[in-house]
């Protein structure tokens, strides 16, 4: 457990008990990724609530550092399993938080689901103090590990991103890109995906956020391929944009403002830099060119155990990059009902600036 985070917290909030019940937040203190709930009492063993049916794997995966409680609503015949509370989820984590008699509990309120919220409120006797930004503030560091972590989720996606490359024909679907990306994937040693992989061809292209259908690619038309592995928990997030055939003229230009816009935009990453300055970085550039009114999205945002973390780069974020931050840069050009165009890399604020963690070509024609 990160106990080091969890007391920092503790003492900053100047709370008796911590309570965590997203799965992100869970993993990021223990490593166990799950449904359930993490309860940390001021000066007695952490406790990890979970159902019955994930325990054993809880257990060995926070290996008797963590105290393991599992829940279950039936009756069972007695389990080989230690400790078992009987009753809904919601009921067995208030009455368990009520047994420490604390006064003031800290839960991460803005990611917990509502309605859990306003039981918890209802059934314990401490006032509840919110600590989300506390601990999306320590996600926003990266450890060493972790930060290996994200480096092997990149190298994962590199090599989808290359079978994709390697099988690209005119006339497959984008669905068949997709197959074979995430094969490329778990072939590498994906642990599962970062998102669902977006492959949007031609007029598709134009949809940031496009869901791969049946149309058939052709010839000389972008070919956004946005895709993600997850490695230990950890994620990664990179897109190209590929070609079958030669890159059209017009087509061209505006990849290669892209790209400089991108280039721009990591260049100036280092500590002390806001976010809403990269995103003005990459938007500058894109406005030269006469393109800004089809950038329509943020330049980039963090990553790790989720794939969208705080910080945003976008103009209205400031807060300030840090050693150990890692963030993706992936300006676009959207064109409705014509085409688009986005670059993604992975980049790790570093004590002197920048390392890009991902190093695949930028200009791709098969």
């Amino acid at each position: 457990m990160r106990c080091d985070v969890v007391s920092n917290i503790m003492e900053k909030k100047n709370i008796d008990c911590l309570v965590v019940t997203t799965e992100e937040n869970i993993a990021y203190l223990t490593g166990y990724r799950g449904p359930g709930a993490l309860i940390v009492p001021k000066n007695d063993r952490p406790l990890l609530l979970v159902p019955l049916l994930e325990a054993y794997r809880a257990s060995d995966i926070v290996k008797g550092e963590i105290e393991i409680i599992a829940y279950t609503e039936y009756s069972f015949p007695p389990s080989t399993y230690g400790t078992i509370r009987k009753g809904r989820f919601r009921e067995v984590l208030t009455s368990l938080i009520n047994e420490f008699n604390m006064k003031k509990v800290g839960v991460d309120l803005k990611s917990a689901k509502h309605d859990l919220v306003n039981y918890i409120r209802e059934h314990i006797n401490a006032s509840i103090i919110d600590i989300s930004t506390e601990i999306e503030s320590a996600r926003m560091i990266k450890s060493v590990e972790e930060i290996e972590f994200i480096r092997n989720a990149v190298r994962i996606a590199e090599k989808g991103l290359k079978k994709c490359v390697e099988s690209l024909r005119e006339g497959m679907s984008e669905i068949d890109l997709v197959r074979i990306a995430e094969y490329g994937m778990r072939e590498a040693g994906a642990e599962g995906y970062a998102f669902p992989t977006i492959v949007a061809s031609g007029p598709n292209a134009a949809y940031p956020h496009a869901t791969p259908t049946r149309r058939r690619i052709k010839r000389n038309e972008p070919i956004i391929v946005d895709l993600g592995a997850l490695f230990k928990n950890y994620c990664s997030d990179l897109t190209r944009t590929l070609f079958v055939g030669n890159i059209p003229n017009d087509i061209k230009k505006v990849l290669e403002a892209v790209i400089e816009a991108q280039e721009e935009a990591i260049d100036c990453i280092e500590p002390g830099i806001r976010a809403c300055d990269v995103d003005e970085k990459a938007r500058k550039i894109l406005t030269k060119y006469g393109l800004d009114k089809h950038y329509i999205h943020s330049t980039g945002h963090g990553i790790g155990i989720e794939v969208h973390e705080s910080p945003t780069l976008n103009v209205s974020d400031t807060t300030i990059l840090k050693e150990g931050m890692v963030i993706t840069v992936e300006p676009g050009v959207y064109i409705w009902r014509r085409y688009g165009i986005r670059i993604e890399d992975d980049v790790l604020v570093t004590k002197s600036g920048r390392e890009v963690l991902s190093s695949f070509a930028k200009v791709i024609e098969v």
